[in-house]
């Protein structure tokens, strides 16, 4: 029973935390010809299937999706095959291994490895790339894809639901049990197997059914700042067929919102814009002394860096709108209130649903 980590294990610790972080932000290529030996054996070894499966490389998660569609629709898959993929390799060889883990390290370790290696790859590159490009790639192959070409799919294939493997996203959990295997020598029963699912860290999503496997490349460029998605003047994650994210300090936003100038948008669009981050990025590339301006505010009340004021909506409309500084980021919000509210203390009671002032403004 391994009950402490010895200082060489201690050193290796940011050792693998950096290998599994350039994993999961990785804009290499795919080595086409490698990767069809591999996903053959995995097809075969992981999921058991004998049949020799077409493989497909596209481009992007976007064409990704619409390519598994395009050979769901050719081959007419079975739907039971949907919970296959997971359930073997989740059960042949996740559980195992994480069985096998868990027996041998005191939970001690084990948070120290997960607080070293696992969470802080996931705060950078899962929470950078899985849960801003694997959350925002895949809300865009699950919202901007539907919003785009979802009414003509969902007509062929009502609420099919793809089974995937998340590929270098994963950068996380495989790290994590990388370190427990390699610097903690925890020899896996599955020792192939899980050397067969390390290896899909190569690539990016993978769609892999009975008669195809679909893979995806990934990005050709990553801008980050702060370890945050960010570019101001364009894409914050490209893919090499032009599928595109656009972000603003790690907040997904339209294209629009990056590409115009300043001072040629609109200050209105706050007015329009529901999502309170959103409507964040918006003041701080407009300016905020540009916003009140353009929008006629009107001072009803102050407090400390709180402001109401009244907003000129148009149409002979105005409704108050509670400004506050994020001192956490230096930025200022604007939220709208209902329009009998006309002190900042009423407006902060009826955001926050108490008549307690927060401290600082989250």
């Amino acid at each position: 029973m391994i009950e402490k980590l010895t200082p060489q294990q201690e050193k290796l610790l940011s050792v693998y935390r950096e290998k599994w972080l350039a994993k999961g932000l990785s804009t290499s290529r795919i080595n086409r010809e490698e990767a069809k030996k591999y996903f053959t054996i995995f097809h075969n070894l992981i999921l058991g299937y004998k049949e020799r499966p077409l493989i497909v490389f596209m481009d992007s998660p976007l064409t990704t999706w619409l390519a598994t569609i395009f050979l769901y629709q050719i081959y007419k898959l079975q739907c039971e095959v949907r919970s296959q993929v997971r359930s073997q390799v989740g059960w042949q060889v996740g559980s195992q291994v994480e069985w096998q883990v868990w027996s041998q390290v005191e939970s001690q370790v084990e948070s120290q490895v997960e607080s070293q290696v696992k969470s802080q790859v996931e705060s950078q590159a899962e929470s950078q790339v899985k849960s801003q490009v694997e959350s925002q790639v895949r809300s865009q192959v699950g919202s901007q894809v539907e919003w785009q070409v979802g009414l003509q799919v969902r007509s062929q294939v009502g609420s099919f639901v793809y089974p995937y493997l998340a590929g270098n996203f994963w950068a996380g959990y495989f790290g994590f049990y990388d370190f427990c295997n390699k610097a903690l020598k925890i020899k896996f029963d599955v020792q192939d197997k899980w050397n067969l699912l390390l290896k899909t860290s190569d690539v990016s999503f993978i769609y892999p059914f009975k008669e195809f496997i679909v893979i995806s490349e990934k990005p050709t460029d990553i801008k980050m700042r702060n370890m945050v998605l960010h570019n101001e003047s364009g894409a914050s994650i490209s893919y090499a067929d032009g599928f595109e994210i656009y972000s603003l300090n790690g907040v997904k936003v339209s294209k629009e919102l990056v590409i115009t100038p300043a001072e040629q948008l609109d200050p209105h669009l706050i007015l329009k814009e529901k999502n309170a981050e959103i409507r964040r990025e918006i003041v701080r590339k407009i300016g905020i002394e540009r916003v009140c301006n353009k929008l006629n505010a009107q001072q009803l009340d102050k407090q400390g860096n709180y402001e109401l004021l009244n907003l000129d909506l148009g149409d002979n409309r105005k409704r108050p709108y509670l400004k506050m500084l994020n001192p956490s980021i230096g930025v200022y919000h604007l939220e709208g209130v209902p329009p009998e509210i006309n002190t900042v203390e009423k407006a902060l009671n009826w955001r926050n649903g108490t008549e307690e002032k927060p401290v600082l403004l989250t």
